[in-house]
């Protein structure tokens, strides 16, 4: 058996579990929104964005370092050195939490009156030392299983942490704990969590049968390599949680709110590309390694065929349906974000193939052409936020993290059509106008005819969906056989 079909056999499931989880942490937004203000949901994830930012001034890139050298020692049977792997990494980031923890606790006071502007925002940061610390035990545990390759635990453990929050969120709500609800439900998640992954982390590797070996040059080594993958972290968090930031000290608490709404809302739909990525970057090493770049293109082609094919639909109706989507999930009070919405759409549109890009590039051994290109898109996103947020508002930050999307794609495209030696496939993607009219089409002329209503949509989308895939077909557009094809020669 290939090595590529090994991993899609080995990463299908790790990417179910993503879905599943992705899926389980919006259920638990549409929870608190529903049973807060867009003031008080925005309070919360202003101070819950400000303390999770900073945390990678603690993680330093070490946990992708453990979980890449793990396997190396253990092929070496050099078990001493895993356990020097294990503590240095520990130890480094429970220094950082540490000093993040005694900083975000004393500081409490000044930045609730000078930032957030939010009294209960006090309380909010002191308890959440509380997460700072006992997430760094339980994301260790989970870079152990990783490399290890313990990977039902390593893959269940997203999803398990997320129905745990979802559980507590619903019975703290339900014991009248108000506002409170959501801090002490993120709080309490990674105690729970730590206990129940003891048994498979110890089953895993247990440290305590080993002692120490080569404590400083592991170290080193550790350091070595988490110093690329902590500048590649730096420039993601920027691009994930800056908009915010920076709302939260122009804007209003309910703003942030309803921003923490919508973004979360268009990034679920990244859902497509990142189920492709999770076999991009092992049929990438794979291909690239036999030096098969006619192959590596022939399944560019048809992943750039299909990923537009799969999400235009799919991101089209929530574009069409936004204002709806928003007032019958999460309340009337959230439905001023729609056109936020509708703009950062446009964003994921692009993003979604970026994504499937950063995984290709550095399937062929190039991830720090990633890095260079997501230092620059933060660096564009915070100044354009900046500038945009003051004035626009939550608008201006849709502006700018759809910008700093589509300069990933256009980077990430040009690098990636360089290395495989092909054209993009510009006469697929005009055909695709031809479905996407009609899908609009259907969607806006139903609509004056039919008006907004939960049954019109459902019918709607349908008949348009039905259209799509039919002229798409027509067109040539896709063959199930061309796939089964192209992963049988894999």
């Amino acid at each position: 058996m290939s090595y590529f079909k090994r991993a899609v056999r080995g990463t299908a499931w790790v990417m179910l579990f993503h879905v599943a989880a992705s899926f389980v942490s919006y259920i638990n937004r549409i929870v608190l929104a529903r049973n807060m203000t867009p003031s008080e949901y925005g309070v919360f994830y202003a101070v819950f964005t400000f303390v999770t930012f900073f945390l990678f001034f603690r993680e330093l890139g070490l946990l992708q370092a453990l979980s890449k050298h793990i396997p190396e020692f253990k092929i070496k049977e050099d078990y001493g050195a895993v356990k020097s792997a294990i503590f240095s990494t520990f130890a480094m980031q429970f220094v950082g939490s540490l000093l993040l923890s005694i900083f975000f606790f004393y500081s409490a006071d000044y930045l609730a009156q000078h930032y957030f502007q939010a009294a209960e925002a006090v309380f909010y940061l002191k308890f959440l030392v509380i997460y700072v610390l006992a997430s760094v035990v339980f994301r260790t545990m989970k870079a152990i299983l990783q490399g290890f390759q313990s990977m039902f635990w390593f893959a269940f453990s997203e999803f398990l942490k997320n129905i745990v929050t979802l559980a507590l969120t619903l019975l703290f709500f339900y014991l009248g704990f108000g506002v409170l609800t959501p801090l002490y439900a993120f709080v309490l998640v990674f105690p729970v969590l730590i206990v129940l992954y003891i048994a498979p982390t110890l089953r895993s590797f247990n440290f305590l049968n080993y002692k120490m070996t080569q404590f400083k040059s592991v170290s080193y080594r550790l350091f070595v390599f988490s110093t690329p993958v902590f500048l590649s972290s730096i420039a993601n968090r920027v691009i994930g949680y800056i908009d915010t930031l920076i709302l939260t000290y122009y804007r209003t608490s309910a703003e942030v709110g309803v921003y923490n709404v919508v973004l979360p809302t268009a990034l679920i739909l990244l859902f497509i590309g990142q189920g492709i990525s999770s076999i991009m970057l092992p049929l990438a090493s794979e291909l690239w390694a036999k030096n098969d770049k006619k192959r590596l293109a022939d399944g560019m082609r048809l992943i750039y065929r299909f990923v537009f094919l799969l999400a235009i639909p799919v991101i089209s109706a929530l574009f069409i349906y936004a204002r709806l989507f928003i007032e019958k999930f999460f309340g009337a009070e959230y439905v001023s974000g729609a056109p936020a919405l509708q703009i950062l759409l446009v964003g994921v549109l692009f993003y979604t193939v970026a994504v499937i890009h950063e995984n290709l590039i550095s399937g062929i051994g190039k991830p720090q052409i990633i890095t260079k290109i997501i230092i620059a898109a933060a660096i564009v996103n915070f100044v354009l936020n900046m500038i945009l947020i003051p004035v626009w508002g939550i608008y201006g930050a849709a502006i700018a993290t759809t910008i700093s999307y589509i300069m990933m794609f256009v980077y990430t495209t040009i690098k990636t059509t360089r290395f495989i030696e092909m054209k993009l496939p510009f006469a697929d993607w005009a055909k695709l106008t031809v479905p996407a009219s009609v899908f609009f089409f259907i969607e806006y002329a139903g609509l004056f005819v039919l008006g907004i209503s939960i049954f019109s949509t459902l019918l709607l989308t349908a008949v348009a969906l039905a259209a799509y895939f039919y002229i798409a077909h027509l067109l040539h557009m896709y063959s199930i056989d061309e796939i089964k094809q192209f992963l049988s020669r894999a």
